[in-house]
């Protein structure tokens, strides 16, 4: 992954925010224009980067549908950060 992501989360959650807008998924654009993000990588130094964790956080509203799994924005939105990411 593009270091600048590390360095500028947001940069990578507007990527994704612009890939649901692409889609015409405007309500889970708008649940991720109202998050904030944080990227963090796990290394295995023999192997390479071996786990990358983004965590949104949002107010209780936000927080409801981004933890049900089976919910559909929630499964959109993760989809638009697995299309941006390399």
């Amino acid at each position: 992954m593009p270091v600048d992501f590390f360095e500028n989360p947001e940069k990578l959650l507007a990527n994704a925010t612009n890939f649901l807008i692409q889609g015409q998924e405007f309500d889970e654009a708008s649940i991720l224009l109202l998050c904030e993000i944080n990227v963090s990588l796990w290394n295995d130094v023999v192997n390479g980067p071996t786990e990358l964790a983004i965590t949104l956080t949002g107010d209780r509203a936000i927080y409801d549908i981004i933890q049900d799994r089976q919910n559909k924005s929630t499964i959109l939105i993760h989809d638009a950060f697995d299309a941006v990411l390399p």
